[in-house]
């Protein structure tokens, strides 16, 4: 796996100039001084119901060289409260096994830094939808089925006379 972010380069950086770079898809981005966060969930582009495990990742790289920035203190913050990521030595990433509780869009940021590279805050959301609800019988099913099987044992009952 690498970064979503590929060919990055920048006019002027440390200072106002302009940035290039190809991409496949992101939510999240920051970029500053030598560094650039990108950030993106397991459900990006869709939703993911109530309770459902989630990943989020976070690609805080070396502007110059693409480089992953291995060591960083990267903190995850969602609407259920803060965790710290995990650097698995391509990029950081947090799984909340439990998902969310509640339905809706939640907000999430993630925040990097590390000694002598910029700090960035990159911010995301992800739409949370309830779960299915499972039919019930309502009371004239009940009637209707219970009225099939009696109706079906008279018959049964006819025949074998």
């Amino acid at each position: 796996i690498t970064s979503n972010c590929v060919n990055f380069s920048c006019t002027n950086p440390g200072s106002i100039g302009n940035c290039s770079f190809d991409v496949t898809g992101f939510s999240g981005y920051a970029y500053g001084g030598n560094a650039n966060l990108t950030i993106n969930d397991s459900a990006e582009g869709s939703s993911v119901q109530v309770s459902t495990s989630l990943t989020y990742n976070a690609y805080y790289i070396n502007s110059t060289s693409g480089d992953h920035l291995s060591g960083a203190d990267c903190n995850l913050t969602d609407d259920d409260g803060s965790y710290i990521m995990t650097d698995n030595g391509v990029f950081y990433n947090y799984t909340k096994s439990s998902g969310f509780t509640t339905s809706g869009t939640k907000n999430w940021n993630v925040t990097c830094n590390l000694t002598d590279y910029s700090t960035l805050l990159a911010n995301d959301t992800i739409a949370i939808t309830a779960a299915p609800s499972i039919p019930e019988f309502s009371d004239y099913a009940i009637a209707l089925l219970l009225l099939t099987v009696i109706s079906g044992f008279f018959v049964m009952r006819r025949k074998g006379m």
